[in-house]
């Protein structure tokens, strides 16, 4: 008589279990890139943004921009008697310069501005088109954006000036 047992070896439904782990395991690290591309994409537009508020405030500011740095920025564009913008993100750093790239803190306004924002991703193609310039404690080389940040190459800080 012969044994008709039907059912699968143990070897079978380790192979089985191993293959949907492996499988699994792509998926969420698929998820976890697009999560980080939608992220920096979102801080990207977040910055796009500012600088449209920007260059609203310019043009009612006789062609200037605000002083200081992010922490005033919000009273300018957001606080301010117009309201240029609905929010701003508080990753972003901000700069007001001089015509030569240098800090401005003149409360009448300065010539240009230096804009940024912190980036997850080092393989975000935005950042071979970012300016990468120092504008005093603003380092758009350094990771955070900050003169006392890491450097990784290339940076993760995306800034950008009008």
């Amino acid at each position: 008589m012969t044994n008709t047992k039907r059912g699968f070896t143990l070897i079978e439904l380790i192979m089985v279990v191993a293959i949907i782990g492996l499988i699994v395991s792509i998926v969420l690290s698929s998820l976890s890139t697009a999560r980080q591309r939608g992220n920096d994409t979102a801080r990207i537009q977040s910055v796009h943004q500012v600088q449209s508020a920007l260059q609203l405030y310019s043009t009612s500011n006789n062609g200037t921009f605000p002083p200081n740095d992010q922490a005033t920025l919000a009273d300018y564009l957001v606080n301010g008697s117009k309201r240029y913008i609905g929010s701003i993100d508080p990753r972003i750093v901000y700069k007001g310069t001089d015509i030569n790239n240098n800090s401005c803190s003149m409360p009448s306004g300065c010539a240009s501005y230096h804009l940024g924002i912190p980036l997850i991703g080092l393989d975000n193609k935005a950042l071979t088109t970012d300016k990468d310039m120092v504008t005093g404690v603003f380092d758009g080389t350094k990771d955070d954006c900050t003169s006392t940040g890491p450097t990784s190459k290339p940076d993760k800080c995306f800034d950008i000036t009008p």
